[in-house]
């Protein structure tokens, strides 16, 4: 899901992340503010950062995290549109 100004926040289902120059990023302002983000963040595992739309080109692994699937990196996305 994106906002009107084109920042990420979240799938309908889960919270994401985007693996940019060697490091996973979760949007800052998500939709929820789940207890896998939470506890991976405090871990530092992925960090919170401002993700705009374009930065899925940037992206060279994508993950969804959720409470029942904790961090489940996605092999060969493909976005439609890019």
């Amino acid at each position: 899901i994106v906002d009107s100004k084109d920042n990420l926040k979240d799938t309908s289902i889960a919270n994401i992340a985007l693996f940019i120059n060697d490091t996973w990023l979760t949007p800052k302002n998500p939709l929820l503010y789940g207890t896998t983000r939470a506890r991976l963040i405090e871990k530092k595992r992925i960090f919170e950062e401002e993700l705009k739309l374009n930065d899925l080109k940037k992206a060279k692994g994508f993950a969804l995290l959720n409470s029942m699937i904790d961090f489940d990196i996605i092999e060969k996305l493909k976005i439609k549109g890019f």
